[in-house]
């Protein structure tokens, strides 16, 4: 008589296994088809942009080519459009069906920079407003410390105006 002997699976193995068939969170990857545009923040000649990053795709080039305003900025490497809410509309309408988009880090800045301006002194002169926002727009490359200083510095020069 012979016995056969059916080996139970290896617990540490079992999991190596399982380990290698579980898809595992990256921010740049997708589970799509389609390839994937990355739009980041980019200040490019003295001008918030959204920059449209991207591996070289011809079907992509030829959508994104016919965007109007579109530009290509040689020094970052990308197409770029000006930083606003119809820009990023119309990105995200004509890149439809052909690319998946992933706007995080655009969606970062944006959070940050409204944190800053809220924090920014308020001006009377709407004008004058707009253009002290401005000069806080790199305003997503603080840190929460460093914005959290920010706030409290600008609180300080309200209480000693007073």
């Amino acid at each position: 008589m012979q016995f056969q002997i059916h080996p139970q699976p290896h617990p540490v193995m079992n999991q190596a296994k399982k380990n290698l068939t579980t898809p595992f969170y990256e921010p740049n990857v997708v589970n799509s088809d389609m390839p994937l545009v990355n739009l980041k923040p980019l200040h490019h000649r003295d001008q918030e942009c959204i920059g449209i990053y991207y591996a070289n795709h011809l079907s992509i080039n030829n959508v994104v080519k016919k965007i109007p305003g579109v530009k290509w900025s040689q020094t970052n490497k990308c197409w770029y459009l000006p930083l606003g809410r119809d820009s990023y509309d119309h990105l995200s309408k004509t890149l439809k069906g052909v690319a998946e988009l992933d706007s995080t880090a655009l969606k970062t800045y944006l959070q940050k920079r409204k944190q800053v301006a809220a924090a920014a002194v308020p001006v009377q002169n709407n004008k004058k407003k707009a253009e002290a926002i401005n000069l806080v727009s790199p305003a997503w490359r603080l840190s929460k410390d460093n914005l959290a200083a920010l706030e409290k510095f600008i609180e300080q020069l309200k209480a000693e105006s007073i």
